[in-house]
């Protein structure tokens, strides 16, 4: 393996958030708080909007977070949070 090349993190969490704008400014912030979410194993998801929360706790319930949209959650997770 090169040595750039990293190892993909297991993810641990999922953030779900109401749009894309929403993930952006998530990610700043935890930037500029010195944290690096994907490092930590924290996916942080857009649902498409407010009204698309159901479907995605669905998911989840179900057994199928890896429908959460690319790149895969892998199940089992530790927790899942959403920020509506």
């Amino acid at each position: 393996m090169a040595a750039s090349a990293q190892l993909p993190t297991a993810v641990r969490a999922v953030l779900l958030v109401e749009g894309t704008s929403d993930r952006e400014a998530v990610m700043a912030a935890a930037r500029g708080q010195g944290r690096d979410l994907p490092a930590e194993g924290v996916r942080v998801v857009p649902m498409g909007g407010a009204t698309a929360l159901r479907r995605h706790l669905a998911l989840v319930a179900t057994g199928h977070p890896e429908r959460l949209g690319p790149p895969a959650v892998p199940a089992p997770l530790r927790s899942v949070l959403a920020c509506v």
